[in-house]
């Protein structure tokens, strides 16, 4: 067994916003509880002669979620594209966030960091997600309130050959940039 091979919760997650094909900065999504993401894939089978030959499977994409606690409205921007404006000084300060019609939501790539209970700490990268439902907020008597929203990867073609996502394993913990 390697470093990394045992990763224990979720420790850190951010997204990054894509912009004409670039990546933008890294926004953090704090308070991050789960981080889910699952290959999606499709197949197809040669049959002849009264049987099934072949099966040929291929990765569509990723599918997936997250949960975090609270609600960050610098990680919603990123994730459904509205826009924030802040009024006031302290200790009177008003923050809006909104979502209007004419906003596009964009791809944007997400790291979660997940440290080793073997040493060291693992990174997955999904490289062009898209909140797919979501972010739905939830409040309830006696909780704290929960940003959950679905997610789905597509393969980034900024490069060659495309790629859907890494999984990084380092030898010590290594923060997400």
């Amino acid at each position: 067994m390697t470093y990394g091979e045992l990763p224990f919760g979720c420790r850190d997650c951010k997204v990054t916003p894509w912009a004409s094909g670039v990546l933008g900065t890294a926004v953090d999504v704090p308070r991050i509880r789960t981080v889910e993401m699952n290959v999606t894939r499709d197949s197809t089978d040669l049959e002849g002669d009264d049987v099934k030959i072949a099966t040929h499977t291929f990765g569509r994409g990723l599918a997936g979620s997250i949960e975090a606690g609270g609600v960050n409205v610098a990680c919603r921007m990123v994730l459904e594209g509205g826009s924030m404006t802040t009024l006031g000084s302290q200790p009177s300060r008003i923050t809006t966030y909104k979502v209007l019609g004419d906003q596009a939501e964009g791809y944007f790539k997400i790291e979660s960091q997940m440290y080793g209970d073997d040493s060291g700490d693992m990174h997955f990268i999904a490289w062009k997600a898209k909140a797919t439902n979501g972010p739905n907020f939830s409040a309830a008597q006696g909780e704290f309130g929960l940003t959950n929203c679905d997610l789905e990867a597509i393969y980034d073609d900024s490069v060659s050959p495309s790629r859907l996502y890494h999984i990084v394993q380092n030898e010590t913990i290594t923060p997400i940039v």
